[in-house]
Protein backbone atom coordinates (compact mmCIF):
# COMPACT_ATOMS: atom_id res chain seq x y z
CA UNK A 1 0.00 0.00 0.00
CA UNK A 2 2.85 2.11 -0.06
CA UNK A 3 2.83 4.95 -2.06
CA UNK A 4 -0.75 4.74 -2.13
CA UNK A 5 -3.36 7.84 -1.74
CA UNK A 6 -6.63 6.33 0.04
CA UNK A 7 -9.87 8.05 0.17
CA UNK A 8 -12.15 7.32 3.33
CA UNK A 9 -15.58 8.52 2.36
CA UNK A 10 -18.20 8.81 5.68
CA UNK A 11 -17.75 10.19 9.56
CA UNK A 12 -14.59 11.65 10.80
CA UNK A 13 -11.99 10.05 10.84
CA UNK A 14 -8.75 12.83 9.97
CA UNK A 15 -7.23 12.05 13.24
CA UNK A 16 -7.19 8.42 12.90
CA UNK A 17 -5.66 9.25 9.48
CA UNK A 18 -2.85 10.96 10.73
CA UNK A 19 -1.55 8.09 13.03
CA UNK A 20 -1.46 5.83 9.50
CA UNK A 21 2.18 5.89 8.05
CA UNK A 22 2.09 2.97 4.98
CA UNK A 23 -0.12 5.32 3.03
CA UNK A 24 -1.78 8.45 2.38
CA UNK A 25 -5.13 8.82 3.72
CA UNK A 26 -7.78 11.35 2.76
CA UNK A 27 -10.98 11.69 4.85
CA UNK A 28 -14.35 13.29 4.40
CA UNK A 29 -17.50 13.45 6.00
CA UNK A 30 -19.70 11.99 3.22
CA UNK A 31 -23.09 14.00 3.87
CA UNK A 32 -22.85 16.88 1.32
CA UNK A 33 -20.73 17.34 -2.05
CA UNK A 34 -18.78 20.12 -2.49
CA UNK A 35 -15.33 21.18 -3.87
CA UNK A 36 -13.32 18.88 -0.98
CA UNK A 37 -15.29 15.93 -1.80
CA UNK A 38 -14.50 16.25 -5.86
CA UNK A 39 -10.52 17.10 -4.53
CA UNK A 40 -11.00 13.69 -2.61
CA UNK A 41 -12.08 11.37 -5.19
CA UNK A 42 -9.47 12.83 -7.66
CA UNK A 43 -6.85 12.66 -5.54
CA UNK A 44 -7.68 8.82 -4.15
CA UNK A 45 -6.20 5.89 -5.79
CA UNK A 46 -8.67 3.50 -4.14
CA UNK A 47 -11.83 4.55 -2.99
CA UNK A 48 -13.48 3.48 1.28
CA UNK A 49 -16.91 3.85 1.53
CA UNK A 50 -18.43 3.63 5.46
CA UNK A 51 -21.52 2.29 4.98
CA UNK A 52 -23.03 3.48 7.78
CA UNK A 53 -21.75 7.08 7.83
CA UNK A 54 -22.39 8.12 4.26
CA UNK A 55 -24.86 9.69 2.26
CA UNK A 56 -26.62 7.48 -0.64
CA UNK A 57 -26.08 10.37 -3.23
CA UNK A 58 -21.95 10.39 -2.01
CA UNK A 59 -21.70 7.05 -1.89
CA UNK A 60 -23.25 6.62 -6.05
CA UNK A 61 -21.49 9.25 -6.90
CA UNK A 62 -18.60 7.89 -5.34
CA UNK A 63 -19.24 4.60 -7.43
CA UNK A 64 -19.62 6.64 -10.85
CA UNK A 65 -15.87 8.19 -10.48
CA UNK A 66 -14.44 4.64 -9.32
CA UNK A 67 -16.05 3.30 -12.49
CA UNK A 68 -15.72 5.82 -14.85
CA UNK A 69 -11.83 6.32 -13.47
CA UNK A 70 -11.08 2.66 -13.17
CA UNK A 71 -10.31 2.72 -9.12
CA UNK A 72 -11.30 0.31 -6.71
CA UNK A 73 -13.97 1.00 -4.35
CA UNK A 74 -14.40 -0.54 -0.98
CA UNK A 75 -17.25 -0.74 0.94
CA UNK A 76 -17.14 -1.91 4.68
CA UNK A 77 -19.41 -1.20 8.28
CA UNK A 78 -15.75 -0.94 10.17
CA UNK A 79 -14.56 2.26 11.66
CA UNK A 80 -11.32 1.41 12.46
CA UNK A 81 -8.70 3.15 9.96
CA UNK A 82 -6.63 0.24 10.70
CA UNK A 83 -8.97 -2.55 10.40
CA UNK A 84 -10.45 -0.96 7.05
CA UNK A 85 -6.71 -0.99 5.89
CA UNK A 86 -6.30 -4.77 6.73
CA UNK A 87 -10.21 -5.36 4.84
CA UNK A 88 -8.70 -3.67 1.67
CA UNK A 89 -5.28 -5.05 1.28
Amino acid sequence: MRGLTIGIIGGNRSEQAEQITECDILTYGGTDQGREFDALLNESDELVILTKFVSHAAMWKAKAHAITEGKPIHYTKSINIHRILDEIK
